[in-house]
């Protein structure tokens, strides 16, 4: 909540602080806002298909509905995830 605060506020290296510190102790949500921002340049990141993967599929793997949503997405078109096409 203090990271969407800042936001509003237009302080975005306090939220990208916020942000990132939360999503390193665990947060599924503050997870789920990296690995969104990381795809569309929110909050001033740069574009950056990888990193947004990871923190989208680490918020995934902690229940976050909307992060299972995205990740499955990108499995589905192979966005920044190695697919495994034998299904043999």
């Amino acid at each position: 909540n203090l990271a969407l605060m800042f936001r509003k506020e237009g302080q975005i290296v306090l939220c990208k602080k916020y942000l990132l510190k939360c999503s390193e102790n665990g947060n599924s949500l503050a997870m789920f806002h990296l690995g969104y921002a990381h795809y569309y340049y929110g909050w001033g990141l740069e574009k950056d298909d990888i990193r947004g993967t990871d923190w989208l599929k680490k918020s995934a793997e902690l229940g976050h509905p909307c992060a299972m949503c995205f990740f499955s997405f990108c499995l589905r078109y192979g966005l920044a995830v190695e697919t495994d096409n034998d299904l043999s």
